[in-house]
């Protein structure tokens, strides 16, 4: 049943596994050389604190840190746990267990 609220658990763990992963990938394609005229700018301390941002002085022109956070162990576990059950309640057939549990197994 598609429509059960944790049928597609593993896709939401497999798209959260490839943003951590590529997302750095990612931001050098969509950025790419985008930042080079402004990088002089970017650097100095000087000049960002004018206006206030002198703390935002970088020499790097975009960079994201993306981590697991504790849900992930949950929806994990969770996904861990209805594995088990549908095999220990079909005998190692998770595929009878889920047809079985509705009733369309036969």
């Amino acid at each position: 049943d598609w429509s059960h609220s944790f049928a597609c658990v593993e896709l939401v763990l497999l798209t959260a596994l490839a943003c951590v992963l590529e997302v750095q990938t990612t931001i050098k394609f969509n950025i790419g050389d985008e930042c080079k005229p402004f990088a002089a700018m970017m650097n100095d301390r000087s000049l960002l604190g004018l206006a206030g941002l002198s703390f935002a002085a970088s020499d790097a022109c975009f960079s994201a840190a993306p981590s697991f956070g504790p849900g992930c162990a949950a929806l994990l576990g969770s996904l861990a746990l209805r594995s088990l059950a549908w095999r220990t309640a079909a005998g190692a057939d998770p595929a009878a267990a889920a047809c079985g549990a509705l009733g369309k197994h036969r």
